[in-house]
């Protein structure tokens, strides 16, 4: 099993310089300039600011929608909507998430994509997330979906990436003692 995880996380770096490449090719083919994808904490704004002008959704039929509530408990239906994020602007969203992985890395070099496994109900357990050698643990996807369907919703600012860096970082310095 560790084995077969490794071999997954290997993937997964190993794909990184052509995410980032396709990630710089469809900014700059969409107006913006890939010179502003330089792993600043800044050059979030100008990523995010073009990303939730383009995230798309699609309206679930009336039989999609009966089938996403017998998946949830009856509580919950409420809360759910009729409609989901397009996989095109999921996959630009993973992207945007690595990214923000990187740029973390570069303020924090100390930090490494790996991938969580205690405890077992956590639900990066299978997900690459960025580690700390003291502990220190952050999912760059998980933040990227709850962020996407903000934007989705119409509900999110062009800092927003930004904030959620400062947010991240801080917690990172306070468990792990690392300095700005």
């Amino acid at each position: 099993m560790k084995e077969e995880i490794q071999r997954q996380l290997d993937a997964y770096i190993d794909q990184i310089p052509d995410k980032m490449k396709q990630l710089k090719v469809l900014y700059a083919e969409n107006g913006g300039d890939a010179e502003d994808l330089d792993l600043s904490p800044e050059s979030l704004v100008p990523l995010w600011r073009w990303f939730i002008s383009t995230v798309k959704t699609v309206q679930l039929s009336n039989r999609e929608f009966r089938k996403k509530k017998k998946q949830c408990p009856e509580y919950t239906w409420e809360y759910l909507d009729d409609w989901e994020i397009e996989r095109e602007s999921l996959s630009i969203a993973m992207d945007i998430g690595i990214y923000f992985g990187k740029v973390i890395i570069a303020k924090y070099p100390k930090m490494k994509w790996g991938i969580f496994e205690l405890p077992k109900h956590a639900g990066d357990v299978i997900e690459p997330v960025l580690v700390h050698p003291k502990g220190g643990q952050c999912c760059p996807s998980r933040i990227l979906r709850m962020l996407t369907t903000k934007a989705a919703e119409k509900n999110s600012s062009p800092e927003e990436l930004y904030e959620a860096l400062h947010e991240n970082t801080k917690r990172f310095r306070a468990f792990t003692g690392d300095q700005e």
